[in-house]
């Protein structure tokens, strides 16, 4: 690979991270029905069967905070629930933002890989979680 080649490479990745960064003003996108799509982890892609089971709801409480609950999609558009939930906050480090989480047993966080309208890639112990947008059933 000649000077010229590599240069070359190396604007067009530097381009291409750019085009997938995650920014301040994307993180409210968070907000709302997200169901998994795919989980990729190792070089393998696993895909649930059938329909949703469950739906992840994220509800924010301030522009760095919030809730996330687990959601059972029912006929017509609503869901079940039970109460169990919990607080995130979101915090930006080394240029990447990631969500937070804390329960009385345990701390965890998920870095925000990519977020659009409808797409979010979230990235926890060596494990790419894809999600996409969930639309309620309506009949």
């Amino acid at each position: 690979m000649n000077i010229k080649h590599l240069i070359l490479f190396l604007i067009l990745s530097l381009g291409l991270a750019q085009c997938t960064q995650v920014k301040q003003q994307d993180i409210r996108r968070i907000e709302g029905y997200w169901e998994i799509e795919s989980v990729q982890s190792h070089g393998e892609t696993f895909q649930p069967k059938g329909a949703a089971p469950s739906v992840d709801y994220y509800f924010f409480s301030t522009d760095t905070s919030g809730i996330k609950k687990k959601l059972s999609p029912r006929m017509i558009g609503q869901y079940e629930t039970s109460e169990d939930q919990v607080a995130f906050v979101i915090r930006e480090e080394k240029g990447a933002f990631a969500l937070h989480f804390q329960t009385p047993l345990e701390t965890w966080k998920e870095e925000i890989k990519e977020i659009s309208a409808d797409r979010l890639i979230l990235f926890h112990k060596d494990m790419e979680y894809h999600y996409k947008r969930h639309k309620k059933i309506e009949l």
